[in-house]
């Protein structure tokens, strides 16, 4: 059994962990800007062929969060399933698009 978490960093690290399962057994793609605490899951799961849905990495940089841009992120978004079709975003790692392809401005 693993040891308990020790650390802030190690409970994020479980907590990220427990979650990346956790979408996988559901079979939800992730969607997120936490690249630096996903993609050492996304390697493991890559590097041990361990099958995963998908993840979906945004920057805050060309694509702010905020209450003015969430029509973009569901543009955005809703356009994926046409873009990659059904698994087509399996064990991939995408990254989405900036606000000037959604046709919005940036605030």
């Amino acid at each position: 059994m693993p040891s308990p978490p020790t650390t802030e960093a190690d409970l994020v690290a479980a907590l990220d962990a427990a979650m990346f399962v956790a979408m996988q057994a559901e079979q939800r793609v992730i969607v997120t800007n936490s690249i630096r605490d996903v993609m050492p899951l996304a390697q493991e799961a890559l590097q041990t062929r361990s099958p995963f849905v998908g993840i979906v990495l945004t920057s805050d940089r060309p694509l702010p969060r905020s209450k003015g841009t969430i029509g973009a992120f569901v543009r955005l978004l809703d356009a994926l399933p046409s873009e990659h079709p059904e698994g087509a975003l399996s064990g991939r790692i995408h990254w989405l698009g900036s606000l000037s392809r959604s046709g919005d401005d940036a605030e």
